[in-house]
């Protein structure tokens, strides 16, 4: 049976366990996105730019300054970065709360003046190079809800927290083009997507359109903030 993170669960680690805007920042892109964690730990600022292209007005200044200020989740809108590929393509969303926070963990980071384009850095300034960064990460968030929970830190992980988005995604994800923006979104090496990711790279509309339909869904709500969430269509044996 594969393992599927909760949404409870998810909250307590980012409530409890997380201690900076990074690392926040950095779970909450993997849980809204699919992403491999090797792909979030060499996202660069320029990336992340050209991922919020269309934010931008005809003529406005391009600058992550320009927009850093600003609220995704209020505006509901979202990064698309584009993993140019020949060979197998991939298109990736982050949910808006990820986006924001991101803005956040930035403009702390622009203070302290760091000459490095990738996103996210230790503390030294260098890029997070460790592709056991965040498998790390969520052995000590979940050793720090331990300490406040009567019944410990909940047994989730990188694989659990990806299915949780694709089990999401095949469920709950609409429009004419579903498969074709899940195959995508996974970079599967295919004819079929490669030739999607050719009729799409240069308007990707269609794929914000589609990834719209599940960010309610995505979300990672506190107790307090659940009463209108969405039902979340999973297999019988996963509930949320």
């Amino acid at each position: 049976m594969t393992n599927i993170a909760n949404e409870e669960d998810l909250y307590r680690i980012l409530a409890r366990g997380v201690k900076s805007k990074m690392d926040a920042a950095i779970l909450l892109i993997l849980s809204s996105s699919g992403m491999p964690a090797t792909f979030i730990q060499k996202l660069t600022m320029t990336q992340l730019l050209e991922a919020c292209d269309y934010f931008f007005e005809p003529g406005q200044n391009r600058s992550l300054r320009s927009i850093m200020y600003t609220d995704p989740v209020k505006d509901n809108r979202f990064p698309c970065f584009d993993f140019k590929n020949d060979r197998s393509p991939r298109i990736a969303c982050c949910s808006p709360k990820a986006l924001k926070v991101t803005f956040q963990y930035l403009n702390h980071r622009y203070y302290e003046k760091y000459d490095n384009d990738y996103l996210f850095i230790n503390k030294e300034g260098n890029p997070i190079a460790d592709t056991e960064y965040i498998t790390t990460l969520l052995r000590k968030a979940k050793k720090e809800v331990g300490k406040y929970t009567p019944d410990g830190a909940p047994d989730i992980g990188v694989n659990s927290i990806k299915n949780r988005f694709w089990h999401i995604c095949e469920n709950n994800l609409q429009g004419r083009y579903k498969q074709q923006v899940i195959s995508l979104m996974k970079g599967e090496d295919s004819a079929a997507n490669r030739n999607f990711y050719r009729d799409i790279k240069h308007d990707k509309r269609v794929l914000i359109e589609h990834y719209e339909t599940v960010i309610d869904y995505l979300a990672i709500r506190s107790e307090d903030d659940r009463i209108n969430r969405p039902t979340i269509q999973l297999t019988p044996n996963f509930t949320y």
